[in-house]
């Protein structure tokens, strides 16, 4: 058995032939080309004439078909046609909110695109996971996806979906900003599914050859646009605390360097990565009162030679801090080294 659905074409036509006649299909207008794509079919037969208009050609005919299934069956007082079964009948949507003639219109894709290049965030990726109705009123998914968050846009076009995802991703990326929530948690969520450590007390977040992070194109924390030339951008971390803040900082981070990144406590620790899980937690702490923190990350210089490595340590100030080091993996003195580095370079920038 068939369960094939019909269409308002494939209907119209087979009712035409059983009268001895085929319905007359005539394109009258070719909106294709403009800003949103509309095209009329009218159809025309027994003497009676319907219109469609869509967003497609197909579109447009099916609803001319449609209309003119609906003149026929007043025409001749059948019974108010069914509607045209659906495996998943899609609830009726809101269409998309009309722009007033006097405002501009924002493309929210490409707002979303230079919001994520802006904060420092990876591009975003649209699928299309739904295509459900019949042939004249389709209704379409589209998913936007940045990390591990996802938003959905349902419309009657593929294009209206995916403005609908972006501008919804675009409105929760301004929320995060503006609430100062940190993407950290989304990094961790990845990390957690390639089965790498996220817990930065514990130990250094390792990344391999097959899942390796392309510092070049994201940062790790959202961050509002600075508005500040780069030549001012030694100043910001200064102007941003006030005096007490600063020094209260600057005198802990003294005594963290004497008492830590010395060769005696350096001894005390045998171990690498009790040492590390030692300097973060209380470098971390340090730095606290500035609402700012540390993360370490480790991947090999050289795949082919596993006992090298590149260490990097990255503040979520702003603008963002990086220090990094070359050296053997899991090496106490290079470890004690990069927080020398940045313990250096934040003081420098706190007395500005």
């Amino acid at each position: 058995m068939n369960n094939k659905i019909k269409t308002p074409v494939s209907i119209l036509q087979e009712m035409m032939v059983k009268n001895g006649t085929v319905p007359h299909y005539e394109l009258i207008y070719d909106g294709g080309g403009t800003h949103e794509n509309t095209f009329t079919y009218q159809v025309s037969c027994q003497g009676l004439v319907a219109t469609g208009t869509g967003r497609c050609k197909k579109d447009a005919k099916h609803l001319a078909a449609n209309n003119m299934l609906e003149r026929i069956a007043a025409e001749n007082n059948y019974p108010a046609l069914p509607p045209i079964p659906d495996d998943k009948s899609p609830a009726k949507l809101k269409p998309p909110p009309r722009i007033s003639s006097d405002e501009p219109f924002v493309n929210a894709i490409g707002e979303l695109q230079d919001l994520c290049a802006e904060v420092g965030l990876p591009d975003p990726i649209y699928e299309t996971v739904g295509d459900q109705g019949p042939a004249h009123a389709k209704i379409f998914t589209i998913h936007c996806k940045i990390f591990t968050l996802i938003e959905e846009g349902i419309q009657t076009t593929k294009k209206h979906a995916k403005h609908l995802a972006a501008r919804k991703m675009c409105d929760r990326v301004k929320n995060m900003i503006e609430n100062s929530v940190n993407i950290y948690e989304i990094v961790k969520t990845e990390l957690k599914e390639n089965n790498m450590d996220p817990d930065l007390n514990n130990e250094i977040v390792a990344v391999n050859d097959d899942d390796f992070i392309d510092f070049s194109k994201f940062s790790f924390y959202l961050k509002s646009s600075l508005g500040l030339k780069l030549s001012e951008f030694h100043t910001k971390l200064y102007t941003t605390y006030d005096d007490v803040s600063r020094d209260s900082v600057i005198s802990d981070l003294t005594e963290f360097s004497e008492y830590y990144l010395n060769d005696e406590t350096y001894n005390d620790y045998s171990d690498f990565n009790l040492y590390l899980k030692e300097l973060n937690y209380q470098f971390n702490q340090v730095i606290s009162p500035l609402n700012i923190s540390a993360v370490i990350y480790s991947f090999p210089t050289n795949y082919e030679i596993s006992t090298e490595c590149t260490m990097s340590i990255i503040l979520n100030s702003v603008p963002e801090l990086v220090d990094c080091v070359i050296g053997k993996s899991e090496d106490k003195k290079l470890l004690q080294n990069l927080f020398v580095r940045i313990v250096k370079t934040l003081t420098l920038l706190l007395k500005c």
